[in-house]
């Protein structure tokens, strides 16, 4: 007889099987048999797909624009500015943007009025500290790698 208090227990075996979406489960599967995504799992692209679901954006922009590095899901800063650029409540204005600085202004519409919430600077010296200017892209495009660093620090 049951007290209605027993303890369901699952074996790891039985975790995996969780339903995931149908749509998102055969947008996944697509995304990973194309191969235009690397050696991508469909657990993976079901993370990707499922975040871009939360966030409003399509699969196909998650697929390009999410990344999974170091067991977390990031975003690409061009995703990044994007969705901070059509939401109505905040924008970014950019004051510098060189191989030596960027410097983005952010603004929240308050009562119709756009005020400044404050600045968010990256600099070159700031990245030889971090010791990113070895690391490829940072060679060949330190204009947006500074723009990349000062808006998701923002």
């Amino acid at each position: 007889m049951s007290d209605g208090r027993e303890i369901q227990v699952t074996t790891p075996a039985q975790q995996h099987s969780i339903d995931i979406d149908h749509e998102i489960k055969v947008a996944a599967e697509a995304a990973v048999k194309s191969g235009l995504y690397g050696k991508l799992t469909v657990w993976e692209a079901a993370a990707k797909i499922s975040t871009a679901r939360e966030i409003g954006i399509s699969p196909m922009a998650a697929m390009g624009s999410l990344w999974i590095v170091n067991g977390k899901l990031v975003m690409s800063y061009s995703l990044l500015a994007a969705l901070v650029q059509r939401s109505t409540r905040f924008r970014y204005r950019v004051l510098e943007n060189s191989d030596k600085a960027a410097r983005i202004e952010f603004l929240e519409k308050l009562d119709g009025v756009w005020e400044s919430l404050g600045t968010s600077s990256f600099t070159i010296e700031m990245a030889k500290r971090a010791q990113l200017l070895n690391k490829g892209p940072w060679q060949q495009y330190p204009e947006a790698m500074l723009f990349a660093r000062a808006l998701s620090q923002g």
